[in-house]
Parts: structure tokens; sequence; C-alpha cells
């Protein structure tokens, strides 16, 4: 059976496409930042304080989900810029998307779908995010062939405060005072919010991807869904060696092969690349990582609701 994620996100790219008037109001009027806040806020709703504890698994994991966002996303990014059909003029927007941070929204709903540690997607999202303000500048001055790339520190961190750790504690703390379980539809608002913002996502994007032609696009698909491809089977291979439990294979796989958009739009912008053809790997990475890792998700879902009645006949019969 097809989940809501997958299909939902579908809807959001042909609305987007055929009707991108209201995402970019809501883009405009930064809905954006509160829808951000709401999915933390039941995130931590969802999460049991006593399942809230920082161990070395944690730790290891955090290290491996940085190591390959960061590091493989960079080499990566670096070996799909020299593929051919690719215009030089785009390949500053597939180097800067490369070394980005996971995204926000995605990676804790997407992870949720897929039966993974979401308490491990949030924590970890978080420490990435906050890491890769201090990582991702002197990373693209390097790829960028020496050229100086500043990100406003302060206002990454404050927006990071606002919209992401402050509701997650609050979230935390209504469900240590309440101790209830969230009600069904309250789990299932977070992928609604993510089919929203990807609404927002692809009407953003339109214009770009619309004024391509299909061979700039093959390229550009070609080039995004190398790096997005490479970085999910090293995750899969390096969390499999490592020994990690499934649920947090799957939190760390997401974690590393995502990128957040709007944080490669700002650095493009800072580097005068706004508006220019430099955006579309950027907008095509979002596209294709939010489609495939939905998909994804979603198999590894129907293949654990599998497993378990087969598990549970098996200790029956013993």
């Amino acid at each position: 059976m097809t989940g809501l994620l997958p299909v939902g996100l579908v809807l959001a790219l042909v609305l987007g496409m055929i009707l991108p008037e209201p995402g970019l109001w809501l883009g405009g009027a930064r809905i954006t930042f509160a829808l951000i806040a709401i999915i933390f806020f039941i995130n931590g709703y969802q999460t049991h304080p006593r399942t809230l504890k920082i161990t070395r698994r944690l730790g290891a994991g955090f290290f491996i989900a940085a190591l390959l966002s960061f590091g493989g996303g960079a080499a990566l990014g670096h070996l799909a810029a020299f593929l051919p059909g690719l215009d030089p003029a785009m390949v500053p927007g597939l180097l800067v998307m490369s070394v980005m941070a996971p995204t926000l929204s995605s990676v804790i709903v997407i992870t949720h779908e897929s039966g993974g540690n979401t308490t491990w997607a949030a924590l970890l999202t978080m420490g990435i995010n906050l890491l890769g303000i201090f990582v991702i500048p002197p990373m693209l001055s390097g790829l960028l062939a020496g050229g100086e790339v500043a990100l406003p520190a302060m206002k990454l961190f404050r927006d990071l405060v606002l919209s992401v750790l402050l509701p997650f504690c609050l979230g935390l703390g209504l469900r240590a005072t309440w101790n209830r379980l969230p009600h069904r539809w309250v789990n299932k608002t977070p992928t609604l919010l993510v089919i929203l913002l990807s609404y927002v996502s692809f009407s953003s994007g339109r214009a770009s991807v619309l004024g391509s032609g299909w061979e700039v696009l093959a390229a550009v698909i070609a080039a995004v869904c190398a790096i997005h491809f490479g970085l999910l089977l090293l995750a899969a291979l390096v969390t499999a060696l490592c020994r990690f439990a499934p649920d947090e294979r799957k939190a760390i796989t997401f974690l590393s092969s995502q990128k957040t958009l709007p944080m490669a739009i700002g650095v493009l912008t800072a580097l005068g690349y706004s508006g220019g053809p430099a955006l579309l790997p950027c907008v095509l990475f979002h596209f294709c990582q939010i489609l495939v890792d939905s998909v994804i998700a979603d198999r590894w879902r129907a293949r654990g609701a599998a497993h378990r009645p087969a598990r549970a006949s098996a200790v029956t019969s013993r």
C-alpha cells in the first residue's frame, strides 16, 4: 500500500508546477519558520523523556552522519562537477548544496515514516545543523577555489534555537507533564506539514526548472542523483559495518544524505549567484531527495511490517 508521504509529495510537485501562486505567497509570508517549529514541537511531544539518552552509540552516530554529510558530500560534489553536459555556471550551486547540513523539516518525518529512530533524527539534525554553521564556510572556501564564504552565524543559531530547539523542548516538557500518547492525527500532522513545505519549495523552484531545457535538466538530475544516492549507499554500508540497530541505521542514512535548500539559497545569495543558473542544482537536489527518500521510507516501513508478523509467528510456534 502506498503511503501518504510519497503520494502527497507527488501531488505537491504537480500543484507547484501548475498552481504556484499560493506556494509563492506562503514562502513570502515566512510561514515555513512556523511550520518547522510545529514539526519539532510535535516530535518533542512524541518523545518520551526516558528515551532521551546521550549514549556512546548516539555520539558515534553523530560523528558518522556529520562526516558523511560534510566530508562525503564535498567529495561526491567535487566528482559530480566533472560529469559531462553540466553547465559550468551551475557547478557552484551543486558544490554548495553538496556540503549543506540535513534539511530540518523532512528528515524527522521521513525517518518516522520508515520506522526509524525519530529521537536520533531530531537530536542529530539539531547537532549537525549547529556544527554546519562553523564547518560549511571553510569547506566551501576550498571547494570554490579559495573564495571567501561567510555565514550569518548568529542569525542561523538564533533561528535554530527558536524554530527547532525551543519547540522540541516545549513538546518534551508537555509529554513529561501530561504523559499521554499523541493522537494518531497528531502523528500525521508532521507528514502533512512536510507535504505543504514541499509544495512551497516546488512552487519557488518552478521558474528555474521550467526555464531550462531537457538536456540541461537531465545533466543536473544525473549530478544531484549521483551525490544523493552515493551518500545513501555510503551511509547504509557504514552503519551496517558498525552494527547499528535497524532504526538507528535509517535515521543516520537519511541524515547523511539530505541537504537543506533554504541555507543553500542563502549561501548562493551571499556569493552573488542569486537567481542565476547556480540555483537549479539546489532546487533539483531538493526535488530528488524528498521524492526518492519518501519512496525508500515507505518501502522500509512496509518491509518492517511484513517481518513483524513472521517474527511473531516464529515466537508463537516455539
